[in-house]
């Protein structure tokens, strides 16, 4: 039986295998770091624009009420002074309101 001997690669071998290796991680350490730093922006963004978005909403919101026609709108400096009627009751001959209408006993 003839077995072949592994061939030595040399010292330039074993450098460029592992040239070849480093660069091979690099390119995969990249490629997630570059995904994990976009999705991060991405993420970033959208919690901006929802920020943006409600702080909006709390602006224009009590601005809604102005525009709809139903509601009216009243100058809150403005006293509005209902006239109301009380009863007048006529106590000139003595009889107030306690008595009735026989008078005092025993006159």
């Amino acid at each position: 039986m003839n077995s072949r001997e592994k061939k030595d690669l040399g010292t330039l071998g074993y450098v460029l295998g592992l040239i070849m290796m480093v660069i091979i991680i690099a390119i995969g350490a990249g490629i997630v770091l570059g995904y994990v730093y976009k999705r991060g922006k991405d993420l970033k963004e959208k919690h901006e624009q929802k920020v943006y978005e409600r702080e909006m909403q709390r602006i224009t919101l009590p601005l809604s009420a102005f525009s709809n026609p139903a509601c009216e709108l009243v100058d809150e400096n403005t006293i509005v002074v209902q006239p109301s009627q009380t009863p007048v009751e006529d106590t000139r001959d003595g009889s107030g309101p306690l008595m009735g209408q026989a008078g005092t006993p025993g006159a």
